[in-house]
């Protein structure tokens, strides 16, 4: 569920025409404008800062075993392209700067896709914290939706299990299966309302590609995610009041919500980390179905990211990268 680029920076985020107009009526009017004016600007901020972290949660790679730096910080660069939201006909582009922190604490780790707490670890199962999020939508730029009220940025949270099932033999790869359910909630930093749940079962593939010791990593994830009644009818629901003839009302159910397939490829140089992604949705069977919103039933989603290392603990721990 997401959107991506219309022309740089300056686009993670349409514009919205909420502000002050002035007024005859005096002084009043002018500061419920300059108000409007300013709660627009700060929420337009905030949905882009978590578009953006939204995004980093898609640059994902494989583990391997070694001697690595406490902590590693830096910055860069990313850039997607995506669909408005999962059945969606019309897609944008975004670039944006991203935070490169890793830090591998024995209970703590923070890399470049996730904040995990590894709260219970042995060699074939972990329970962890499993984190994602979509960017916002302005249905004055979606046809689709036009006339319907904007979706804010969603952030989800929850526990995830993860079972180690070992090596495989399609390339050496290791394979888990992963098993995350996490909380959905909407905001845009001004407010929170838990919006459902999502079950999103998958099994993994990771493959240390390193014939010439280049630290190339790949990796491939599949699997049905799961929607409550709350999620699919923030995105797929229509009420009367924004029904017209070619968008009929519908209320749309909890269930089954489409497969979806992931394959990630990342390269780390001495100081640069470069990573990629392609995704594909595919919504047939899906509950929404036949919302009026849902204009296609597949979808293709991409994206790079690129960054620098500034800095670098001196203390060595081991770990997994």
């Amino acid at each position: 569920m997401g959107c991506f680029w219309h022309k740089m920076c300056n686009i993670l985020e349409p514009k919205l025409r909420i502000g002050g107009h002035k007024s005859d009526v005096g002084s009043y009017e002018e500061k419920a404008g300059t108000f409007r004016s300013l709660t627009d600007s700060v929420g337009k901020m905030s949905r882009r800062i978590l578009c953006g972290c939204a995004m980093v949660f898609l640059f994902t790679g494989a583990v391997h075993g070694g001697e690595f730096p406490l902590w590693e910080a830096g910055a860069g660069v990313a850039g997607l392209t995506l669909p408005d939201y999962r059945g969606s006909d019309q897609r944008h582009l975004y670039a944006f700067p991203i935070p490169y922190l890793v830090y591998r604490g024995d209970i703590l780790k923070v890399d470049r896709s996730v904040v995990r707490g590894l709260l219970l670890r042995s060699d074939r199962i972990e329970f962890d914290v499993s984190l994602n999020a979509s960017p916002p939508v302005n249905s004055g730029r979606n046809r689709t939706r036009e006339g319907m009220p904007n979706l804010d940025p969603t952030g989800e949270i929850g526990p995830l299990l993860i079972i180690k099932l070992g090596k495989s033999d399609i390339l050496g790869s290791r394979v888990s299966v992963q098993l995350p359910l996490r909380v959905v909630a909407a905001t845009d930093l001004t407010y929170l309302k838990q919006v459902g749940y999502v079950f999103n079962p998958r099994i993994t593939f990771d493959w240390p590609l390193d014939p010439l010791e280049y630290s190339v990593r790949a990796g491939l994830a599949a699997g049905p995610l799961y929607y409550d009644k709350g999620v699919n009818d923030y995105y797929y629901s229509v009420t009367p009041a924004f029904a017209t003839a070619s968008r009929p009302a519908y209320t749309a159910p909890g269930g089954y919500g489409g497969f979806q397939v992931l394959t990630t490829v990342s390269k780390r140089f001495e100081k640069t980390w470069f990573g990629a992604f392609l995704s594909f949705d595919d919504l047939h069977r899906a509950v929404f179905e036949n919302s009026p919103l849902v204009k296609t039933r597949y979808s293709v989603m991409a994206g790079f990211a690129m960054s620098w290392v500034i800095d670098i603990s001196n203390v060595k721990v081991t770990a997994e990268e």
